[in-house]
């Protein structure tokens, strides 16, 4: 399988910087430390059988407590996306 050309990449939005700045614009600190988050939140559309609530549940018992708020909005970021 060859690689998509960077032309491809930009029209469709699938260069990984660009598509975070549009999915996280005016949310700088989600963009800086709950990326991951936001990837999660968009790729748990793909299974619309697992409730939000497992996917947070998920992600709060693997993250520590301190950061369980950004990253839950950071989630719901995707999910919207």
């Amino acid at each position: 399988m060859s690689p998509v050309p960077r032309e491809a990449k930009a029209e469709y939005g699938l260069h990984k910087g660009a598509a975070m700045k549009n999915i996280l614009q005016g949310n700088e600190a989600i963009a800086r430390e709950a990326w991951e988050a936001v990837l999660v939140g968009t790729f748990s559309k793909l299974f619309p059988e697992i409730e939000d609530r497992m996917w947070l549940n998920a992600l709060t018992d693997l993250l520590p407590k301190k950061i369980h708020e950004l990253n839950v909005k950071a989630f719901q970021k995707g999910r919207e996306a």
